[in-house]
């Protein structure tokens, strides 16, 4: 049995998946299977797939409809065979040794889940990269508890890439399918399970942005972000998780940002619904907090009565 599953899931991806690939196979760290999810590609990815599981039998190849990138990692992590499980985006890059370092770093610290720093290169240009602030890291050894009780969940922990999970994490936990942040609505319930996390400021994974990504584009399913804050917020309450106002602001600080820039649209109806019902359950713990103005509490009870008339009065 493989000491690690490595999950990635495949969807149209044929310029850059060979090289993918490779930089797993070329790993210093063998003991592993790596699990390559066909995502329904309409392009040569699943036959690339094939071809490189002729050629190496750690290599198993599922071909399946499209569901999306969560559908495909629910696919890997259910037929995984390893007790850890590392999931990589297949257009991206990575040092020869992520899959040691981070392995090794959590066995020695006998922890739940290992993370490596990033950086970021743009298309196909790897010598250009960088750092946002809002991937960078705080090494050091913490627990599940703390990171959570922060109220606002690091970026870089929120990413299924970059780390090494025990996959005992997933038992009757899988990502939500037909969603995207879906890493965003996960997170929180496995951070709650992790008694200890260990990072490394050792940059091992490299990023690529393609700016035609579903994150770098305005759609409907930019909604599924306040979803994921909803369903955060509630999982503090149930599980006594301190600064879960922390997580409730940042739904309504998000609201703007995604619900009325995307109302016009008319794929949207259905995720607008939902989110105005999820808004109408969540403003009465808004209003309870003290240090809430009152032309903030008008505006958003304002908004929960209608969104139409919101954007009138706010000018937005």
């Amino acid at each position: 049995m493989p000491q690690i599953s490595i999950v990635i899931p495949v969807y149209n991806v044929e310029a850059y998946i060979s090289a993918c690939i490779t930089d797993i196979l070329n790993q210093t760290f063998s003991d592993f299977e790596l699990i390559l999810v066909n995502d329904g590609s309409t392009d040569s990815s699943g036959s690339i797939c094939d071809e490189f599981a002729r050629i190496d039998n750690r290599i198993r190849v599922i071909h399946k409809k499209n569901g999306g990138a969560s559908d495909a990692r629910n696919c890997g992590i259910d037929v995984a065979k390893g007790d850890w499980i590392m999931f990589f985006d297949s257009d991206d890059c990575f040092e020869p040794n992520i899959v040691q370092t981070l392995y090794e770093t959590a066995q020695r610290e006998n922890a739940d889940m290992a993370v490596c720093s990033i950086d970021l290169f743009n298309e196909d240009y790897l010598e250009e990269k960088y750092i946002p602030d809002h991937f960078a890291v705080t090494p050091g050894i913490f627990s599940g508890s703390e990171i959570l009780s922060t109220g606002r969940i690091p970026t870089i922990y929120v990413t299924p890439w970059c780390k090494i999970f025990k996959k005992a994490l997933f038992d009757n936990l899988r990502y939500t399918v037909g969603r995207i942040c879906e890493d965003e609505a996960i997170i929180h319930r496995i951070l709650h399970r992790c008694k200890k996390i260990v990072v490394t400021s050792d940059i091992l994974y490299h990023y690529r942005q393609l700016q035609n990504s579903v994150s770098h584009t305005v759609s409907p399913k930019r909604l599924d972000a306040l979803y994921a804050f909803y369903d955060r917020f509630f999982f503090y309450k149930e599980n006594n998780i301190q600064n879960s106002s922390i997580v409730l602001n940042s739904y309504f600080w998000n609201l703007d940002n995604y619900y009325l820039r995307v109302e016009k649209n008319t794929e949207s109806a259905p995720r607008l619904r939902e989110c105005l019902k999820n808004t109408r359950k969540l403003i009465p713990h808004y209003l309870k907090q003290k240090d809430i103005s009152i032309k903030d509490r008008i505006l958003k009870l304002l908004f929960c009565i209608s969104p139409t008339i919101y954007k009138l009065i706010t000018k937005r």
